[in-house]
C-alpha cells in the first residue's frame, strides 16, 4: 500500500489535482496534513507554510521525517490539536475514514477560529458497483457537505472536478469525480446538534 501512494504521485492527473488543492492554502498559514502518508506532499506544503502532518502509520511517518517533515503517528480519528492550525488539509484522505464524522469533528478542534479545512476526494458514492477496498467513506458531496455542516463547517467553495476529461485520469469507482471542498470554522461548536 505505501508504495502504491507514493506512486499516486507519479500519475499526471493526481500531480495536477494535488497542485489544485494547494492553491487553496494561504501562504504562511500554519497547516495540519491528514493522512500525510511519506510526507512527499508534505514536504511541498513546507516550502510555504509551517506544517505538521500526521499518519497511522509509523513506517510512513519515518520516511516523511527523513524528508525533513513534522510528521508525528496519529490516528486522524482521534487528532490531540486544539486550536492550533490555520488550516486543516486532507488530499485523498477522507474516504479512508471509517468514522469521517471524528475525523471533521477532530479537525475543527484543531483549527483557529475562522480556520479552514480543505478537503480533495474522490466521490466513489457515486458508483456503488466499484468499490475500492481502502475507501471506508465512499460519499457523495451531500455526505461530505451534510458532516462539514453538523459539526459547524460552512462550506465556501465547492466544485467537481471531472479527472478524465481534466487530466486524463481514470477513477471508476468514483466515475472519474474528485470533490474539493473549502470549508470555514464556525465561531462555535454545538455538540447538542452534533449528537442529532
Amino acid at each position: 500500500m505505501e508504495r502504491k501512494i507514493e506512486a499516486m504521485h507519479n500519475i499526471s492527473g493526481y500531480a495536477a489535482f494535488s497542485e489544485l488543492l494547494r492553491s487553496f492554502l494561504s501562504r504562511d498559514a500554519k497547516t495540519l496534513d491528514l493522512g500525510c502518508n511519506r510526507g512527499l506532499e508534505t514536504s511541498i506544503i513546507a516550502k510555504t507554510n509551517p506544517v505538521v502532518g500526521v499518519d497511522l502509520y509509523s513506517s510512513f511517518v519515518r520516511v516523511a521525517r527523513k524528508r525533513g517533515v513534522d510528521a508525528r503517528v496519529m490516528d486522524f480519528h482521534n487528532l490531540r490539536f486544539f486550536e492550533e492550525f490555520d488550516c486543516v488539509y486532507s488530499n485523498n484522505s477522507l474516504e479512508h475514514a471509517k468514522f469521517p464524522e471524528k475525523v471533521i469533528s477532530g479537525a475543527w478542534r484543531a483549527l483557529r477560529p475562522n480556520g479552514i479545512f480543505i478537503i480533495g476526494m474522490p466521490l466513489d458514492g457515486n458508483n456503488p458497483s466499484i468499490k475500492d477496498p481502502a475507501h471506508f467513506f465512499r460519499a457523495k458531496k451531500e455526505d461530505v457537505l451534510h458532516l462539514l455542516e453538523n459539526a459547524n463547517f460552512s462550506a465556501v467553495e465547492n466544485k467537481i472536478i471531472d479527472t478524465k476529461e481534466s487530466w486524463g485520469w481514470d477513477i471508476p469507482p468514483a466515475l472519474n469525480k474528485m470533490l474539493i471542498i473549502v470549508a470555514k470554522k464556525s465561531a462555535k461548536y454545538d455538540h447538542a446538534r452534533k449528537r442529532k
